[in-house]
Protein backbone atom coordinates (compact mmCIF):
# COMPACT_ATOMS: atom_id res chain seq x y z
CA UNK A 1 0.00 0.00 0.00
CA UNK A 2 1.28 3.45 -0.92
CA UNK A 3 0.68 6.68 1.00
CA UNK A 4 -1.49 7.79 -1.92
CA UNK A 5 -3.81 4.90 -1.04
CA UNK A 6 -4.14 6.21 2.51
CA UNK A 7 -4.10 10.01 2.34
CA UNK A 8 -6.11 12.39 0.22
CA UNK A 9 -4.21 14.39 -2.36
CA UNK A 10 -2.36 17.27 -0.72
CA UNK A 11 -2.29 15.69 2.76
CA UNK A 12 1.28 15.28 4.00
CA UNK A 13 3.06 15.15 7.32
CA UNK A 14 3.95 18.43 8.98
CA UNK A 15 7.63 19.21 8.56
CA UNK A 16 9.89 18.03 11.35
CA UNK A 17 11.05 20.92 13.53
CA UNK A 18 14.57 22.02 12.58
CA UNK A 19 15.53 22.83 16.17
CA UNK A 20 14.75 21.28 19.52
CA UNK A 21 12.30 20.20 20.63
CA UNK A 22 12.10 17.90 17.63
CA UNK A 23 8.88 16.32 18.87
CA UNK A 24 5.92 18.71 18.59
CA UNK A 25 4.40 19.37 22.02
CA UNK A 26 1.11 17.56 21.37
CA UNK A 27 -0.41 14.84 23.55
CA UNK A 28 -2.96 12.68 21.71
CA UNK A 29 -5.50 10.59 23.63
CA UNK A 30 -8.66 8.71 22.72
CA UNK A 31 -11.78 7.60 24.52
CA UNK A 32 -15.12 6.18 23.46
CA UNK A 33 -17.08 9.28 24.46
CA UNK A 34 -15.24 12.40 25.61
CA UNK A 35 -18.33 13.60 27.48
CA UNK A 36 -18.58 10.44 29.61
CA UNK A 37 -15.17 9.73 31.07
CA UNK A 38 -14.90 7.73 34.30
CA UNK A 39 -13.57 9.77 37.22
CA UNK A 40 -10.31 7.79 37.64
CA UNK A 41 -9.48 8.22 33.95
CA UNK A 42 -10.37 11.89 34.06
CA UNK A 43 -8.00 12.28 37.01
CA UNK A 44 -5.19 10.68 34.96
CA UNK A 45 -5.85 13.09 32.11
CA UNK A 46 -5.97 16.12 34.41
CA UNK A 47 -2.73 15.11 36.12
CA UNK A 48 -1.04 14.62 32.75
CA UNK A 49 -2.23 18.03 31.56
CA UNK A 50 -1.20 19.84 34.75
CA UNK A 51 2.27 18.26 34.66
CA UNK A 52 2.72 19.35 31.03
CA UNK A 53 1.27 22.86 30.67
CA UNK A 54 3.41 23.61 27.61
CA UNK A 55 1.97 20.64 25.72
CA UNK A 56 -1.26 20.86 23.73
CA UNK A 57 -3.71 18.14 24.77
CA UNK A 58 -5.93 16.68 22.05
CA UNK A 59 -8.64 14.30 23.20
CA UNK A 60 -10.67 12.47 20.57
CA UNK A 61 -13.61 10.13 20.90
CA UNK A 62 -15.10 7.70 18.40
CA UNK A 63 -16.99 10.44 16.57
CA UNK A 64 -14.14 12.97 16.35
CA UNK A 65 -11.65 10.23 15.39
CA UNK A 66 -13.87 9.31 12.47
CA UNK A 67 -14.21 12.95 11.40
CA UNK A 68 -10.45 13.48 11.63
CA UNK A 69 -9.70 10.38 9.56
CA UNK A 70 -12.34 11.11 6.93
CA UNK A 71 -10.88 14.60 6.46
CA UNK A 72 -7.38 13.30 5.64
CA UNK A 73 -7.82 9.73 4.39
CA UNK A 74 -8.99 8.48 1.00
CA UNK A 75 -12.39 6.95 0.47
CA UNK A 76 -10.66 3.60 -0.16
CA UNK A 77 -8.94 3.80 3.22
CA UNK A 78 -12.17 4.79 4.97
CA UNK A 79 -14.00 1.83 3.41
CA UNK A 80 -11.34 -0.46 4.93
CA UNK A 81 -11.57 1.38 8.27
CA UNK A 82 -15.37 0.99 8.26
CA UNK A 83 -14.98 -2.78 7.93
CA UNK A 84 -13.52 -2.86 11.45
CA UNK A 85 -16.40 -3.78 13.76
CA UNK A 86 -17.12 -0.71 15.96
CA UNK A 87 -17.06 -2.90 19.07
CA UNK A 88 -13.30 -3.19 18.43
CA UNK A 89 -12.72 0.43 19.35
CA UNK A 90 -9.09 -0.23 20.29
CA UNK A 91 -8.29 -1.32 16.73
CA UNK A 92 -9.92 1.80 15.34
CA UNK A 93 -8.08 3.94 17.90
CA UNK A 94 -4.79 2.32 16.86
CA UNK A 95 -5.32 3.44 13.28
CA UNK A 96 -6.29 6.93 14.40
CA UNK A 97 -3.21 7.35 16.61
CA UNK A 98 -0.83 6.20 13.85
CA UNK A 99 -2.34 8.67 11.38
CA UNK A 100 -2.46 11.58 13.86
CA UNK A 101 1.12 11.18 15.08
CA UNK A 102 2.39 10.54 11.54
CA UNK A 103 0.80 13.73 10.22
CA UNK A 104 1.24 16.07 13.19
CA UNK A 105 3.84 14.56 15.50
CA UNK A 106 3.61 14.50 19.26
CA UNK A 107 2.98 11.51 21.48
CA UNK A 108 0.07 9.20 22.14
CA UNK A 109 -0.80 8.02 25.64
CA UNK A 110 -3.67 5.78 26.69
CA UNK A 111 -6.20 7.43 28.99
CA UNK A 112 -5.00 5.42 31.97
CA UNK A 113 -1.35 6.23 31.30
CA UNK A 114 0.78 8.93 32.76
CA UNK A 115 4.28 9.75 33.86
CA UNK A 116 5.93 10.39 37.19
CA UNK A 117 7.53 13.58 35.88
CA UNK A 118 6.86 16.10 33.10
CA UNK A 119 7.38 14.88 29.54
CA UNK A 120 10.06 17.49 28.88
CA UNK A 121 12.17 15.85 31.59
CA UNK A 122 12.02 12.45 29.94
Amino acid sequence: MKLADIFKQGVAPAPMPAVTPYIPRIIWQTTKDRFQIAAPLLQCVNTLKSMNPDWEHRLFDDETQYTFLSNVCTDRFMRAYNRIEPKYGAARADIFRYVAVYLHGGIYLDMKSGTKRPLDQI
